[in-house]
């Protein structure tokens, strides 16, 4: 089973689906417009982060058990996420593809580069796809809509994706038999929705253990973490995941993320741009 990664710290909703001509966002000058790739690399890297652990009755109504096994098998998500980390606030509303091993996401930063842009990130083909709007004056020079970037041109961001497919917010599911402790809070609305609020302590010697090869990536990477992380998970009757939040620390910096998750096994298809379409920029960023 492969197991999900830590921080570094998902972005973005393409055409089709999205039209992009309808949303004019404010672009960053360009001296911000390289951060706000750095950042998407990062945010991306945070999606597939969360581990929770679960026990309970998977026969009855809201039972954590049940969702996560049902997020364990499902194909596609679609939800919505914002992280907060070193002070800046990142938003992306996405779907997941977990056999084609894609996301699309539309992601709004505010502070420090007031942005909001639409992309995609093909895991297998090791490629990030930016709006070239994004880009600010620097979109000028760019002859097509979209731009692209090799996740290589990031130090061992391809490695992590490909290795790991840390991308699926889905992921929590894997490591429901780690949890410590998982207290029942009561039950709380989430958008217009009953559902039950757990509240799940994980410790990370017991993920360790149990996903030793995870262990030995945030050793090699350097990673510090807390030893014990707790979720607040929230189920609806139909045993499907609605929200999960935490707040830790990560090599130092505080960060903290909350999913909700609008759909689970129905989304709109993720198309990845066209060639004509694109412009690579990797070599722009060092890579």
């Amino acid at each position: 089973m492969d197991a999900p990664l830590p921080p570094p710290t998902d972005p973005f909703a393409m055409p089709p689906m999205v039209q992009v001509a309808e949303h004019v966002p404010t672009p960053p000058s360009r001296r911000a417009w390289p951060w706000v790739i750095g950042a998407v690399a990062a945010v991306i890297a945070v999606v597939g982060v969360v581990v929770f652990a679960t026990r309970g009755d998977s026969d009855a109504g809201y039972s954590l058990e049940a969702a996560a096994e049902a997020a364990s098998e499902a194909q596609n998500v679609e939800f919505e996420t914002t992280i907060t980390q070193m002070g800046t606030t990142a938003t992306s509303t996405g779907r997941f593809d977990v056999e084609r091993q894609l996301m699309a996401m539309r992601v709004q930063i505010p502070d420090p580069v007031d942005t909001e842009f639409d992309g995609v990130l093909d895991i297998e083909g090791a490629m990030i796809y930016m709006d070239a709007s994004m880009m600010g004056d620097v979109a000028a020079v760019v002859p097509t809509k979209w731009i692209s970037m090799d996740l290589s041109a990031v130090p061992g961001l391809a490695e992590v994706f490909q290795s790991s497919r840390t991308s699926n917010p889905l992921d929590v599911a894997k490591f429901f038999t780690t949890a410590s402790s998982v207290e029942e809070v009561g039950m709380e609305d989430v958008r217009g929705e009953q559902a039950k609020h757990y509240l799940v302590t994980v410790t990370m010697a017991d993920v360790f253990a149990k996903f030793p090869e995870l262990g030995d990536t945030i050793d090699e990477m350097g990673v510090t973490m807390e030893d014990e992380v707790v979720y607040d998970v929230w189920v609806d009757e139909a045993n499907q995941l609605r929200r999960v939040k935490y707040a830790t620390t990560v090599n130092g910096q505080e960060q903290s993320m909350d999913t909700f998750y609008e759909s689970i096994g129905d989304i709109e298809p993720i198309v990845v741009p066209s060639p004509d379409e694109v412009t690579d920029i990797s070599d722009m960023l060092g890579g």
